[in-house]
C-alpha cells in the first residue's frame, strides 16, 4: 500500500484492527480463517476450530486498500501460498461448472 501511495492514517488504523483480530487467536491443525471481501472494500474475518462456518464475523475492517491488499496476498501474481491460489482456482472452476450456476440470472435484455 505504501508503494502505491494508498497508505495513510486510515490504513494504519485498519492494520491495527487486523492485528487485534489475530492477536489472541490460536490456530491448531484444522483451524480455518474465513475472509469476506465486499465490493465497498469491507473485510470480514471469521475463525473456525472445527469444520463449521461461524455464523458471525469475529472482526469487520472497513478499509478498501487493506482489503484489496489481503486479497492480493492470496490470489495475486505472487501469492504467499501458491497451493492456496491453485486450490481456489480449482474450486471456483468446479463451482462455475455447476449446472445450477447462472451468471446471467434475471438480467433483462
Amino acid at each position: 500500500m505504501k508503494s502505491e501511495g494508498t497508505y495513510g492514517d486510515e490504513e494504519e488504523k485498519a492494520i491495527q484492527e487486523i492485528r487485534e483480530a489475530f492477536k489472541d487467536q490460536y490456530f491448531p491443525p484444522g483451524t480455518t480463517a474465513f475472509y469476506r471481501q465486499s465490493p465497498d472494500g469491507t473485510l470480514g474475518l471469521r475463525f473456525s476450530k472445527d469444520e463449521t462456518i461461524p455464523e458471525h464475523e469475529y472482526a469487520v475492517i472497513k478499509n478498501k486498500p487493506l482489503s484489496e491488499a489481503v486479497l492480493e496476498t492470496m490470489i495475486g501474481e505472487i501469492p504467499v501460498s501458491p497451493a492456496l491460489k491453485e486450490s481456489l482456482a480449482t474450486r471456483f472452476y468446479e463451482f462455475l461448472k455447476n449446472d445450477n450456476f447462472n451468471i446471467i440470472g434475471d438480467c433483462k435484455s
